[in-house]
């Protein structure tokens, strides 16, 4: 037995993919709402997976685009790389079809430890393996910015005009940080829209976030018919990756649990269908598998990301601690202008020493002695 707990995006994936397997192992997929995958909306390039993943996830994406766009007050730029996005309503009816009676909702869970699952009611579940999928670790919100917003779903009146995702549009004021507006068109009168800030803090003002999106909207000459629906999250953008080994007597942690994402953009999703995918293989096929080689496979996997990591976090502590806040969009503006395929291995976390030195080449866009300042010799070996 396979006890998942967690279903939010890493769990629900991984619950998906063992339901895909040729009789499958029992597993059970833990949840403490009533609900699953929580209000999200979760967004991917399509060189971030490989074929054979994307062709496994390809079913639960609720839209697709060709291209993407990026807006900045001297330029914009379109690419030609596909964007994929999963809206949280649709995965959960999705998993709940693929899962049946294999999750349980509204458990409180009080304890996990390796083989067993102790809930508030006093219940114990026992299985051959316990993975972790809560969620962010306290131990994450430490010596790290944030990148913040608020979205809203928004029916218009009239239709936008708009044939791709902008997933970054920074010609509107500064403030907070890095501030960009991102945009999802689900239809043609139907955007999901964003107000997203590369912040010191986590605070959010819902009321504040909400009337500038009603403002983004009006100067571009869209009028709201309706809000269908809003999101907001605080994501930790960590200045310096660790390399945890994982707990050898606890459970298996997975997802932003298990600090599988990528750091500087905080976008998780393709870690969580590798990391569901490594799991599968670990299984599949094998009647006595070993959780144990579970867990060092992760391990494998999670020192690799760490490597780039240690990049990224440099990339981090540039962005927050070298920029001024209010000018911290040049860094954005000036890398969005490098060759499209180093932008893309940048997203699914596959720079080269080549990729990471030429992103860092010429004039920063920030102090020079401030910049010098961030950087550590070993996070470029």
């Amino acid at each position: 037995m396979i006890l998942i707990v967690g279903g939010g995006l890493s769990g629900c994936v991984l619950a998906y993919r063992l339901s895909l397997i040729q009789d499958p192992p029992p597993f059970l997929l833990l949840e403490s709402k009533p609900e699953l995958c929580g209000n999200h909306t979760w967004s991917f390039h399509q060189s971030d997976l490989s074929e054979g993943n994307f062709k496994w996830i390809h079913p639960l994406i609720s839209k697709t685009w060709n291209q993407q766009t990026v807006r900045f007050p001297d330029y914009q730029r379109n690419f030609r790389q596909p964007y994929h996005s999963i809206v949280s309503q649709d995965l959960a009816k999705k998993i709940q079809q693929a899962l049946g009676d294999r999750v349980r909702f509204n458990v409180k869970v009080k304890s996990l430890s390796q083989r067993s699952v102790t809930l508030a009611n006093g219940e114990t579940l026992n299985a051959k393996t316990i993975i972790d999928a809560r969620g962010i670790s306290p131990e994450l919100l430490t010596r790290c910015g944030y990148q913040k917003f608020v979205g809203i779903d928004v029916e218009l009146d009239q239709p936008h005009t708009l044939e791709n995702p902008i997933i970054m549009d920074a010609t509107c004021e500064q403030r907070d940080g890095y501030r960009f507006f991102y945009v999802l068109p689900w239809s043609p009168t139907h955007l999901l829209i964003e107000d997203t800030r590369y912040s010191d803090t986590s605070d959010i003002d819902q009321s504040e976030y909400e009337s500038e999106i009603v403002q983004f909207c009006t100067s571009r000459g869209w009028k709201i018919k309706s809000i269908l629906r809003t999101e907001s999250a605080a994501l930790p953008i960590p200045f310096v990756s660790e390399d945890r080994p994982t707990s050898l007597s606890g459970p298996i942690a997975i997802g932003l649990r298990g600090n599988f994402f990528h750091l500087t953009t905080g976008y998780s999703l393709a870690d969580s269908v590798k990391t569901a995918e490594l799991i599968a293989r670990e299984i599949s096929g094998q009647l006595d598998w070993n959780s144990e080689t579970i867990r060092t496979t992760l391990q494998e996997q999670h020192s690799k990301i760490q490597k780039q990591g240690q990049y990224f976090g440099l990339l981090n502590r540039m962005l927050f601690r070298a920029a001024q806040p209010h000018e911290r969009w040049k860094i954005f503006s000036r890398f969005y202008k490098l060759p499209e395929e180093l932008i893309f291995r940048f997203y699914s976390g596959n720079l080269t020493k080549r990729d990471q030195f030429r992103i860092l080449m010429g004039k920063p866009p920030v102090p020079l002695l401030r910049a010098i300042q961030q950087i550590n010799p070993r996070e470029l070996q």
